[in-house]
């Protein structure tokens, strides 16, 4: 029997100081493609941190017995008074 496919894709654009133009459009885009692969697709865009933390949460409940796992985050990878890393 073939493996479960579940991916996480995140995409956050809004950010308050620098917004980016790209990511929620990156996610969309490759959510689409995991979707057409097999994968059951979770989509979070704009996601504050409360919602992230329970995607992930989720995903890693979802990753049982014989699956896969693919997570994707397009975005800034640090925020922290204002300034991005």
């Amino acid at each position: 029997a073939a493996e479960t496919r579940h991916a996480l894709v995140i995409g956050n654009s809004k950010y308050a100081q620098v917004p980016l133009s790209n990511p929620a459009n990156d996610a969309a885009a490759m959510a689409k493609v995991l979707q057409r692969a097999g994968f059951q697709v979770d989509l979070k865009l704009d996601a504050d941190q409360r919602q992230m933390d329970a995607a992930i949460r989720a995903f890693g409940d979802r990753l049982k017995g014989d699956s896969v796992g693919l997570f994707y985050f397009a975005g800034h990878g640090v925020q922290v008074k204002g300034r991005n890393y």
